[in-house]
């Protein structure tokens, strides 16, 4: 997602001196930003990049390409595979406008979806390059949509920003908005069926379906009793850019599926979100 989690500021600042030339020149890697370069990443970020292709389709304005090779397309969108080095722990993609990529980091994958889903024994397995695959796809709404770096920057007023709260903001909007690009890319996929393409999105729906059930378990099991007394840190949005992860994946299944449960669990899961009365338990007056 546009920043699923923070980057360091002075990577921002690095990528702002980034410019794009009209003409082939030779390969930049992400060194100029500060970072470096994981080569052990490429072969999945790569596998990730042709699907993220695939499904946008040939007549998609624009599309990604590996940062760390020769580039004739000056218009694609290049794709950084980074070492965790410069970056947060639980990075795992972001994109800039201002130089017209994305990073990525591979490598932080795993740890990340443990971080959302924990590690209990009923979660579905994840297929990594199919979540790549769909963040790419998540990157581009904001590319297409304009939206800047500087407008995913948190607030630097700590309380403020991890106050859980349903507080609406831009930032927010940004990211509803690049889901939903997302969504559409894969449901106009889909169509396509029996070709690679349709294949390609449906496992990526299949995918994000897995996602769902692991973030539901994680919370009704993991943070047993959170459901029932509608735990704020489960329901609403930890901070000001983000909203709920839950909540989203269920919105983008919802978006692609018509499924009569698909709908129904985006509904349950949004009337939990409403804010509930203060009084959990009152006895009848007699």
């Amino acid at each position: 997602m546009r920043r699923w989690t923070t980057l360091l500021s002075f990577v921002a600042v690095a990528l702002g001196g980034c410019h794009s030339n009209s003409r082939v020149s030779p390969v930049q890697g992400i060194e100029v930003y500060g970072l470096v370069e994981s080569p052990v990443d490429h072969p999945a970020l790569e596998a990730a990049v042709r699907n993220a292709n695939l499904i946008l389709g040939p007549s998609s304005a624009t599309s990604f390409a590996a940062g760390w090779r020769q580039v004739p397309n000056t218009s694609a969108i290049k794709v950084f595979a980074a070492d965790p080095k410069g970056l947060g722990e639980t990075e795992v993609m972001s994109s800039y406008h201002q130089c017209n990529c994305v990073i990525a980091q591979v490598g932080r994958m795993s740890a990340w979806l443990s971080q959302q889903t924990g590690t209990g024994q009923g979660l579905l397995s994840v297929d990594n390059q199919s979540l790549m695959t769909y963040m790419l796809l998540h990157e581009m709404g904001h590319i297409a949509h304009g939206d800047e770096v500087e407008s995913e920057t948190p607030s630097t007023n700590t309380g403020q920003a991890m106050k859980f709260n349903l507080d609406p903001t831009l930032q927010k909007e940004h990211e509803i908005a690049a889901d939903q690009y997302a969504a559409n890319a894969i449901n106009a996929a889909i169509k396509d069926k029996g070709s690679n393409r349709g294949i390609a999105a449906a496992q990526i729906a299949v995918t994000l379906a897995q996602l769902s059930w692991n973030l539901a378990e994680h919370r009704l099991l993991d943070n047993f009793g959170g459901t029932a007394v509608h735990a704020p840190s489960l329901f609403f949005d930890a901070g000001l850019s983000h909203p709920n992860l839950e909540w989203r994946i269920l919105s983008v299944n919802a978006a692609i599926s018509d499924a009569p449960t698909a709908q129904k669990l985006l509904s349950d899961f949004e009337n939990l979100r409403q804010v509930q009365p203060t009084v959990l338990y009152q006895a009848k007056p007699h």
